[in-house]
C-alpha cells in the first residue's frame, strides 16, 4: 500500500492529468528504487528521466500530437 499512496502523491504534485497513469507508474518505481537502493540513487534516476524528458520534448516537440 505504501508503494501505491508514494505513487499517487507522486502524480498529484506534478498537476498533469494527461500524465497520470504514467506519472503514477514512475512514482511506484522510485518508491522501490528508494527502498532497495537508497535515496541518492533514487534522486538520480529522477534526474535522468527529466534530462531524457527535457532533451526528448526539444528534439521532437510535436510527437506527442502527431497521431
Amino acid at each position: 500500500p505504501a508503494v501505491v499512496i508514494t505513487g499517487l502523491l507522486f502524480s498529484t504534485v506534478h498537476l498533469s492529468w494527461s500524465a497520470a497513469l504514467p506519472l503514477l507508474g514512475f512514482g511506484c518505481f522510485l518508491c522501490l528504487v528508494r527502498d532497495r537502493y537508497g535515496l541518492l540513487t533514487c534522486i538520480g534516476v529522477h534526474m535522468l528521466f527529466n534530462f531524457v524528458t527535457f532533451i526528448w520534448l526539444n528534439v521532437a516537440p510535436n510527437a506527442s500530437t502527431q497521431f
